[in-house]
């Protein structure tokens, strides 16, 4: 039985890595959204459902980080964005 129970773990842990590993893929922690990479392709599925999107590309952006630093870019960002949400909007 404990035998079974160590491989249980070690398929546990690698499907969480494995889950963790997907997200970082795929997720910017930076700004709280789904990474430009990703967005690119989903575009052609979004154009066929019901739903709208805005992909902004900010030119000469990594001048402002350098500027006033990586966090206070970052947040100047995630405000501007969120303060033209609406309540339904999802990021």
């Amino acid at each position: 039985m404990e035998k079974h129970t160590g491989s249980l773990i070690i398929v546990t842990l690698i499907i969480l890595f494995q889950q963790v590993l997907i997200m970082r893929l795929l997720w910017d922690t930076s700004y709280g959204c789904l990474k430009r990479e990703l967005m690119r392709l989903l575009v052609p599925l979004l154009r066929i459902s019901a739903y709208n999107f805005i992909f902004i590309d900010l030119d000469h952006f990594g001048q402002v980080n350098e500027r006033y630093g990586y966090e206070q870019a970052n947040d100047l960002v995630r405000k501007s964005i969120r303060s033209f949400w609406r309540s339904g909007d999802l990021l």
